[in-house]
């Protein structure tokens, strides 16, 4: 808390003030008012929930997460998310999913921090790789056993490399309605994930409110609100801009 008191002295001097205050001495002094300034309060990102254990297979295909429901921000900031994992050859971390890709077998811990540039809050997930099963041997030859003739192997051509599709094709929407039907979380993501993107708009028929989380690369995270009163559909309209790549959700507020 900061005090600020001023004050200033009038006195009498070389003529000045009335005779009567001049004789008497008077001194007049006026203060000014107490003021009181008190910093803005920040709000801390806050975790929601646990983000749940995962269990995958070595040499498996990469896991995918949403971690932009398992943290909020009470002042409405904008949260960025990075993640890092404990055992990089056991799960390693993409953030542009972000996903969990499996390595060897283990098991590994990943840290997701959510910050508003100035607070953070973290969530863990603990990730369990497992072996691969293997297949069960229905024969197994014996010395005695002939020895089956066999054809040669062709050999795998190899495939001409193509370069990388960076023109945007399409939208990709996934919603999660909450429970009271009053909101709903969704994901976009682009196709292909390395396109060059311009500005993505958003309009909301009839009401509603929509609200920005997160963004992960070229996946953004987005909280929609119905409006007070409303009961019925409301539609999401995405599209870029400079292209014409669009998509629409509804969602029904009750």
């Amino acid at each position: 808390m900061l005090l600020v008191v001023g004050a200033f002295t009038l006195a009498s001097c070389g003529g000045g003030g009335s005779p009567a205050a001049r004789e008497a001495g008077t001194e007049i002094v006026a203060r000014a008012p107490e003021v009181t300034i008190t910093p803005p309060e920040t709000h801390a990102p806050q975790a929601i929930g646990t983000i749940p254990a995962l269990t995958l297979t070595a040499g498996g295909d990469p896991c995918e997460v949403d971690i932009a429901r398992y943290f909020q921000d009470p002042g409405n900031d904008l949260l960025r998310c990075s993640a890092e994992s404990s055992g990089p050859d056991i799960a390693s971390v993409d953030v542009s999913g972000p996903t969990l890709a499996p390595g060897s077998a283990g098991e590994a811990t990943v840290k997701v921090i959510a910050s508003d540039s100035r607070l953070e809050a973290t969530q863990t997930i603990t990730v369990t790789v497992q072996e691969l099963a293997q297949a069960p041997i229905e024969a197994t030859q014996t010395e005695n056993s002939p020895t089956p003739e066999t054809s040669p192997q062709l050999q795998p051509q190899p495939q001409p490399q193509s370069e990388p599709e960076t023109t945007l094709t399409g939208i990709g929407v996934k919603v999660t309605p909450s429970n009271d039907g009053q909101r709903a979380d969704f994901r976009v993501k682009f196709v292909p994930e390395d396109a060059e993107l311009t500005v993505l708009d958003i309009a909301v028929n009839p009401s509603g409110r929509i609200r920005h989380l997160t963004s992960f690369g070229n996946t953004r995270y987005f909280r929609f609100s119905c409006a007070n009163g409303y009961h019925g559909v409301a539609t999401i309209s995405l599209s870029m801009q400079r292209t014409d790549v669009e998509t629409s959700v509804q969602v029904t507020c009750r």
